[in-house]
């Protein structure tokens, strides 16, 4: 559809210039003796706004016009036309290149930006559900979410109804149905008490899908108001905004049915389609490198991704911290300089600290001046006056998949190899 709107409407504004250019003058349907070049002004916008091809459609038909409408073919007009078309293509290519990766690199920033702003979320639910029920409930959203992960890796086929026994346990639920969404269609995969059937026409489920948030019974929803089967609908939500599959709740212990409860039943089923995605797509990675965990896995996907489909650089910050009297204070100071937006693991051996560090769309400069300055605060804190016997870092630049995990992998067994031979 795009291509034919990209052809099809240059093709149709071409011969509305020709027919002007034929009223103004009939001997002379291109303008090529006027003062002021009206054949490049309508190259440059048709150019610049629908790409090179079309552009060279539109000088083949000047072509075309020059050599059957004039007596003596304009050959330097036909030129001078055609140079203006290749700088005209040049800067759409550069300009919608350049376009595609600020899109991409916004599109980045709002995925780690939801990201963090569940992950606050989840840690707000967390401290009010401890305040509120610490001494008669002793649960935290992190022992939940911890749990959620386990399911699934112990019995993925049955991880759902697992799932759903641990909401019977903490939040009272009592009958309830999972539906997973296929395509448009949603399949039923998990059942807790009796059956339950979708029905998308119900106030609340429609609700839920088109605005993707949890709908349920309210002190305002009466039994008038609603004629429903259901107390609460709530989604799964991907990390991209989109839908993974219902909750239908049905029947819910009165004094669990709140909407603290319902928002943590929400928070946590959105970490668990978020978590067995990501295990699913890093499981490749995963097997060739046992050591990295889940989430640094899938952040090198994305950006790799990013990396040879647009150009955008992400750098890696290799730091091994050997031993000595001071390896958990240096360990320390390095976590505690990494941004929210950056995505760390630590792995500790016998006698030293590997410490992985990617930093999202940042180039040689910034990760330079990162480990410059953890350098200096070590400096300072321990009052040494060079860091090399403290700590050693390597910048990796995160390129396709295979080779960024093939550096990796050969940095962690360099620094194996050199804990055996000492």
């Amino acid at each position: 559809m795009k291509l034919n709107r990209q052809l099809f409407e240059p093709i149709v504004f071409t011969g509305l210039f020709l027919l002007s250019g034929f009223l103004f003058n009939a001997y002379d349907p291109l303008l090529t003796n006027s003062i002021f070049s009206y054949s490049v002004l309508f190259l440059a916008i048709i150019t610049l706004f629908y790409g090179f091809i079309p552009g060279l459609l539109v000088l083949a038909t000047f072509s075309v016009v020059a050599a059957f409408g004039y007596k003596q073919i304009p050959y330097l007009f036909l030129f001078e036309n055609c140079l203006f078309t290749l700088v005209f293509g040049e800067f759409h290519l550069y300009w919608t290149r350049t376009l595609k990766k600020s899109t991409e690199e916004k599109k980045y920033y709002g995925i780690k930006l939801k990201e963090l702003s569940k992950a606050f979320y989840s840690l707000k639910i967390s401290h009010d559900q401890l305040e509120k029920n610490y001494i008669l409930k002793p649960i935290s959203i992190r022992s939940l979410l911890e749990q959620t992960k386990s399911i699934y890796l112990d019995n993925k086929r049955d991880a759902f109804n697992e799932l759903l026994k641990l909401f019977a346990r903490f939040f009272g639920i009592e009958n309830a149905v999972y539906y997973k969404k296929i395509g448009d269609a949603y399949m039923k995969t998990a059942w807790l008490g009796n059956d339950l059937e979708l029905d998308q026409n119900d106030t609340l489920v429609s609700t839920a899908i088109e605005e993707g948030v949890s709908t349920y019974i309210n002190i305002k929803t009466t039994e008038k108001d609603y004629k429903g089967k259901y107390l609460a609908v709530i989604p799964a939500i991907s990390g991209s905004d989109e839908i993974e599959g219902l909750l239908l709740i049905n029947k819910m212990s009165f004094m669990s049915f709140n909407k603290n409860n319902l928002e943590m039943i929400g928070v946590i089923m959105s970490y668990y389609s978020n978590q067995t995605a990501a295990i699913e797509a890093c499981a490749p990675v995963k097997e060739q490198c046992p050591f990295l965990s889940e989430d640094l896995i899938a952040e090198m996907i994305r950006l790799s991704h990013l990396r040879v489909k647009y150009g955008l650089e992400s750098m890696i910050a290799f730091i091994c911290v050997p031993h000595s009297y001071l390896r958990k204070s240096i360990s320390s100071i390095i976590e505690q300089a990494i941004r929210g937006s950056e995505i760390h693991q630590k792995i500790e051996m016998d006698d030293r600290d590997i410490l992985i560090i990617i930093m999202p769309l940042a180039g040689s400069s910034t990760i330079n001046g990162f480990v410059n300055r953890i350098s200096d605060i070590i400096k300072k804190k321990c009052n040494k006056e060079e860091t090399a016997e403290l700590m050693h870092a390597r910048i990796i630049e995160i390129e396709s998949l295979d080779k960024t995990i093939e550096i990796l992998k050969s940095n962690v067994n360099s620094v194996v190899s050199s804990v055996h031979q000492n």
